[in-house]
């Protein structure tokens, strides 16, 4: 039926938003002067700016969703092409599902439906996205696997909504092309409404279709579609409208808006206006279906007909109005009272909005490009309605219409007749018993043992007046045999109504031999739970018999004489097992003394102590606070006392008091005078002076540093005074040191508070050896870090040879005179240095001897030293001058000798200004001997004290690492029973160790996946030391594109290992290379912007990467770039890496060095730019080497000839201009990372994407200005 409201109803309201013109104020004549008028406009700023939360979905959004879920929270959701976001409800990103492309291995929907073929291949484009509320649940619909649906259901996951994985609405063997009814969504666009119906959900569907997608697994133009309960799909035989085939070509129907009202469900379209002139002049149409019944013999159509004039012809015929007859898009929302007085509608009624265009493609013209109309609900209703008499009843009126020529041939009565059985198909859908029982009379249904059906469908006992009551679970599970428990019964038909009212003596449980007293409704939280949820509770008082047994126990809930209900009477018996008696005993009470304030943590050992519902200590009648219960202890905090005594303590479970004898003594409660030193550094003591201080437990010592707080228990001592450790803490403060509050506590008695105590870093001795005494010389001097600081914190105390030495300190410098008496023989003797009660032997104390040596033979060494450093001094000066004489120095070639000669050069994070890190990061590349910077003094001073050489032990061990740097690994520290190694899991193997797959055990007993990172092939101390700074340095860093630090774990065997965060997808190198993935530009790219603001934040931090490159470069299971140079599956190839002096086994990476790398081995920001730029190029090439055919000797004269890596062949031109400003000759000409990151990104928001990156690619190496290209589409 086809309707045209109508011309002179006054039911369209039209909303204008046009700029009106400003004109200028005209003064009058021959009056007054009147104050200028100022227009409405003044009094407006449309410019003003508001900051709301927003968030990008990184391409096109195709369909929002939002849930309100109360208490459990509410979330948006979003849907793009192949992704569906998951948002709080301020749009943080929770979560986020791939839901495509259609056949790739990390579509996460794809994957719910199981092995394919799922259809061709190909993105996936949401078009349908809402909520079934039953559940409730997200239902999702793609363009692709032939329109199929996804469930997610919405689960609360701690501080957001979560999504559960999804399940596939798809049943292969229920599906054929030519019935599909689980194919819901049409890739030229799917409108639904879900309706809930009892506990059904029905879901009125509208897509639009072509002679091509009509030809796909049979899709339908309208459709009412129940969502089976096992979600598995939807139900077959549904009711549809599809259009007739002949007019799939022409007749295009698109569906813009849906929407519920009352009692309807509403469909807008946009379709041609007549069958036969199709596609020709287009217009609106309002489609009705009802809600309540699921068919479609209600469907009715209504023509909206959207009309404007101006002001000035308002007034005229309705004819004079100009048509916009295309809808571009709806809302319908109730209406407040100032908008329904102008639609002279009731206030709160529902009412359409739309806005509509005079043509698809209208442009600038007089006209307004768009006008809203304002459509009453009810009004619309009340059009059909009329309409429908209008055509069905006589007289039939001229030029209406009945039946849509589109959808069905025009009849006035279908043709075949069906019989329907009144009392409907069957009851066997009824599953439980209650629900049988409540179905209409009409339809006959009873229930008969185990299942619902009809009389003469049963082959035994068939009743419709009871059914027995059900029992699901209850709790607690065990309870004490001496005492009362309180149960709790969970499960349906306990009683009827009113909800939670029992008959006396209708109800009996029993558990075991013993009866439970069922507790009247007064006396407990009887409830009804919602009836969709069917549970019903009981509670009542078990008090076992003197009979009853320990052990297991079945609970038994039986009720008779039940008066009759509205529906059936509740008769019978249920029966649960799991129910266990217990005994539970008391072992030991710790500790039996306390102060008189009370707040005494008392620990209860013993069995079974958790069973039952109630228990409770007594401290001399009083309870004691219960802190933590479980079945072999209780944690509870005593009350004050009266007075010093010895007091009972009593354990009562259920009421009844469990067998034992112990008593608790009340002491004097402790005072606290005072604490010294007023500073220190961590694990140092203080002392904390006072009285009666044994009368605690523990006395617990805290620092404040006003953010956050640290705390250490003390042991017991003296009644006067006791020695405290610090607790753990890092100092970050600049200046040195962090002030703040020192606070001891003992139990609940008052305590004192040390204000402006000063916490300094810990102390460190010395990590360098030390030159041997000469012969004049009879005074130590050497360097201990920190020691100066905390001087006067400590006690501080220096032997040698097991003499005590008066030592005078400088600073951190420490001069020790020798003690007179003592005798240093041919080993020498021990220095031992003791800083609080930490004592460290740094070695041994020696002064060679020359006795015996004859004059001539030092005579003749001395000439022999004066002669090699002649020798030496020429060689340098020739080499000076043939280093000016040269334009690039020194060569790759003359590396190649020193290489073979001496170790390569580790390859670290820099910090520009750090402390004992910096032992590895500056070495010296020149030809002198390194063996000198080794020996040389660590501290500043005249040198004229004497220098102790450290004897060398003869394997590694712990003790032998830098004492500082154990310190700092505290921080991190990870105890070695919560890891677990898999050695037999390889991730990758770099120069220096190995990686392998782990699971850490963080506080919360979670278990995480990590990457465990250890040493192999490992020789010198400083090689170990080397690993561990590696991972100190990642600790303070954190963004979200640079790598983080778990922690480090020191085993109790072999060597120290870091754990790193694991990394699905691998490096970024095997990641782009692989042939699995297709990588668009715009995604390379996107890699490269992740890299370039991780860079961003390093150099902000003053670190250089010096190793930055693809395969450095991770990648997590959200596809975020990680920057990290830390040997995970590092791909060293001898051509890529070259070694150089100074260590034996770390090598450059030489074809992304910077040019001044090359030729002076000092490494910046900038040059870190250049390997930048080398990393873009990577990306651009899937992986290609750089320089394939350059060899490493001939690099830095191919660079220095102003040669450059060529363009590769999807690279922008842009890009490229980025990549060759990363590579300026001068360093100073290169941009910052933070100006790439701009760059990179505006290039990014330019891309659409499209364009992808093939493999393989080849490569040439062709000079500069040779690449130029014109500009590639994307």
């Amino acid at each position: 039926m086809e309707l045209h409201p109508p011309p002179l109803q006054p039911f369209l309201l039209l909303l204008l938003l046009l700029p009106l013109p400003q004109l200028p104020a005209v003064p009058k004549t021959g009056g007054s002067w009147q104050c200028p008028r100022i227009p409405y406009a003044a009094s407006r700023d449309f410019d003003v700016e508001y900051l709301v939360p927003s968030f990008s979905a990184g391409r096109p959004v195709q369909a929002v969703a939002t849930y309100e879920g109360g208490r459990e929270g509410s979330a948006v959701f979003v849907a793009t092409r192949n992704r569906l976001h998951v948002l709080g409800p301020d749009l943080q990103p929770v979560e986020s599902l791939a839901t495509g492309p259609a056949g790739a291995p990390g579509c996460q929907t794809c994957a719910a439906c199981g092995p394919g073929p799922h259809g061709p291949p190909g993105d996936t484009d949401a078009q349908v996205l809402v909520l079934e509320p039953v559940l409730p649940a997200l239902i999702s619909c793609g363009s692709s696997l032939r329109g199929r649906c996804f469930l997610h259901e919405i689960e609360p996951g701690g501080t957001a909504l979560h999504l559960a994985p999804p399940v596939c609405l798809f049943s292969a063997h229920h599906n054929h092309p030519e019935d599909c009814p689980d194919c819901v969504a049409s890739p030229l666009g799917t409108l639904v409404t879900v309706v809930e119906q009892g506990h059904a959900s029905y879901f009125y569907v509208a897509s639009s279709l072509d002679s091509a997608v009509a030809a796909s697994f049979s899709p339908r133009s309208v459709s009412i579609r129940r969502l089976k309960a096992d979600a598995s799909g939807f139900a077959p035989g549904f009711a549809a409208l599809s259009v007739v085939p002949e007019h799939l070509a022409s007749y295009h129907i698109e569906y813009v808006y849906s929407f519920r009202a009352g009692a309807f469900v509403y469909f807008l379209t946009v379709q041609p206006a007549n069958v036969v002139d199709a596609p020709g002049a287009l217009h609106t149409r309002l489609a009705r279906l009802s809600a309540v019944e699921t068919d479609l013999a209600d469907y009715r159509e209504l023509v909206l007909d959207c009309r404007f004039a101006p002001k000035r012809r308002r007034r005229a015929a309705h004819e004079g109005a100009h048509p916009y007859p295309v809808l571009r898009a709806a809302h319908a929302a109730p209406v407040g009272g100032r908008l329904a007085t102008e639609l002279s509608i009731a206030e709160g009624q529902e009412v359409l909005f739309g806005v509509f265009s005079a043509s698809r493609d209208s442009g600038p013209g007089v006209d307004p490009n768009s006008v809203v109309c304002a459509f009453p609900v009810d009004l619309l209703d009340t059009l059909i309605e009329q309409g429908v008499e209008r055509c069905c009843e006589p007289p039939v009126h001229p030029g209406l219409r009945r039946g849509l020529d589109f959808f069905q041939l025009p009849s006035f009565c279908p043709d075949p007749v069906f019989q329907v059985p009144i009392q409907g198909p069957g009851c066997r859908h009824f599953l439980t018993c209650g629900r049988c029982l409540r179905a209409q009379r009409f339809m006959g249904c009873g229930w008969c043992g185990g299942m619902c059906g009809r009389q003469k469908e049963c082959p035994g006992s068939w009743q419709q007046d009871h059914c027995p009551p059900e029992l699901t679970k209850f709790s607690p599970h065990s309870g004490p045999l001496r005492g009362s428990t309180r149960l709790t019964l969970c499960g349906s038909n306990f009683y009827l109504h009113p909800p939670g009212l029992v008959p006396e003596g209708t109800h009996q449980v029993t558990v075991g031999q013993s009866p439970c007293r069922l507790l009247l409704k007064g006396n407990s939280n009887l409830r009804q739970v919602p009836r969709k949820d069917f549970v019903e509770e009981l509670e009542c008082e078990l008090e076992p018999l003197g009979t009853q047994e320990a052990g297991p126990a079945n609970v038994s809930l039986t009720v008779n004489n039940m008066p009759l209900g509205k529906h059936f009477r509740v008769d019978g018996t249920s029966m649960l097992r799991g129910f266990s008696f217990m005994e539970p005993m008391l072992t030991a009470v710790q500790p039996l003394f306390g102060p008189r304030a009370g707040g005494t943590c008392l620990t209860l050992e013993g069995q079974g102590l958790s069973v039952g519902t109630s228990r409770a200590v007594l401290v001399n009648g009083t309870e004691c606070l219960l802190k933590r219960v479980s079945e072999g202890q209780l944690l509870c905090t005593t009350p004050p006392g009266a007075a010093t005594a010895r007091v009972p303590i009593r354990l009562q479970v259920g009421g009844a008091e469990v067998p034992g004898s112990w008593n608790f003594h009340y002491q004097e409660d402790p005072i606290m005078l005072g604490i010294s030193p007023n500073c220190g550094y961590t694990g140092s003591h203080v002392t904390i002076h006072g009285q009666h201080l044994t009368s605690v437990w523990h006395l617990v010592l805290s620092f404040h540093d006003g953010r956050r707080a640290v705390e250490n228990r003390c042991e017991g001592q003296l009644p006067e005074q006791h020695w405290c450790r610090l607790p753990e803490y890092v100092v970050r403060g600049p200046q040195g040191w962090v002030t703040g509050n020192l606070s001891a506590q003992g139990d609940g008695a008052a305590g004192f508070t040390l204000p402006g105590f000063r916490f300094l870093p810990p102390p460190h001795p010395p990590s360098m050896d030390l030159v041997p005494l000469k012969p004049e010389e009879h005074a130590i001097k050497f360097e201990y870090i920190g020691l100066g600081a905390v001087a006067d914190c400590v006690d501080v105390n220096v032997t040698v040879g097991g003499e005590s030495c008066q030592h005078e300190l400088r600073g951190d410098v420490i001069v020790c005179p020798l003690p007179p008496s003592l005798q240093l023989g041919k080993d020498g003797a021990p220095l031992q240095v003791c800083v609080d009660d930490g004592c460290h032997i740094l070695g041994k104390v020696v002064r060679p001897g020359l006795e015996g040596v004859p004059q001539s033979t030092l005579l003749g060494v001395l000439l022999a030293l004066l002669l090699l450093v002649a020798v030496l001094a020429t060689i340098l000066v020739f080499s000076y001058h043939q280093r000016k004489q040269l334009v690039l120095s020194p060569n790759l070639d003359d590396l190649a000798s020193l290489d073979r000669t001496t170790g390569a050069m580790p390859l670290p994070l820099l910090r520009s200004s750090s402390d004992y890190r910096n032992g590895l990061a500056a070495p010296a590349i020149d030809g002198r001997d390194s063996t000198i910077q080794v020996h040389r003094a660590s501290f500043s001073g005249n040198g004229d004290g004497s220098h102790v050489p450290l004897l060398r032990k003869e394997s590694i061990q712990l003790g032998d690492l830098n004492s500082a740097l154990l310190a700092e690994v505290k921080d991190v520290l990870i105890p070695h029973e919560r890891v677990v190694t898999h050695t037999d899991r390889v991730i990758g193997k770099g120069h220096f160790g190995v990686v392998y797959h782990g699971e850490y055990t963080d506080e919360a007993q979670n278990q995480i996946h990590c990457a465990i990172k250890s040493l192999s092939r490992i020789t010198e101390v400083q090689e170990v030391e080397a690993f561990l700074r590696e991972g100190l340095l990642m600790r303070s860093l954190h963004h979200p594109n640079v790598m983080a630090l778990i922690g480090i774990m020191l085993p109790p065997e072999g060597l120290p290992r870091v754990l790193l965060p694991y990394m699905r997808h691998g490096d970024l190198l095997q990641f782009i290379r692989s042939p699995q993935r297709s990588p668009t530009v715009k995604d390379l790219i996107s890699f490269g912007l992740q890299v370039a603001r991780g860079m961003a934040y390093l150099a902000e931090q003053k670190f250089v990467h010096r190793d930055l490159a693809a395969r450095n470069c991770m990648l997590d299971e959200s596809f975020t770039v990680k920057v990290a140079d830390f040997g995970l599956a590092r791909d060293v190839l001898d051509k890529e890496y070259y070694s150089v002096q100074q260590r034996r086994h770390a090598r450059l990476p030489v074809k992304w060095m910077a040019l001044e790398s090359l030729q002076t081995y000092r490494f910046t920001t900038k040059s870190d730019v250049w390997s930048f730029g080398v990393l873009l190029w990577e990306l651009l090439t899937r992986g290609a080497p750089p320089y394939p055919h350059i060899d490493p000797f001939d690099l830095m004269h191919f660079l220095a000839q102003g040669r450059r890596l060529p363009q590769p062949e999807y690279c922008p031109d842009s890009l490229y201009a980025v990549m060759q400003h990363c590579w300026a000759a001068d360093p100073a000409a290169r941009p910052t990372f933070g100006a790439l990151a701009g760059d990179v990104e505006c290039l990014v928001a330019t891309l659409r994407g499209d364009h992808y990156v093939q493999l393989p690619v080849a490569y040439v190496n062709v000079g500069p200005g040779a690449s130029d290209k014109a500009d590639m589409p994307l």
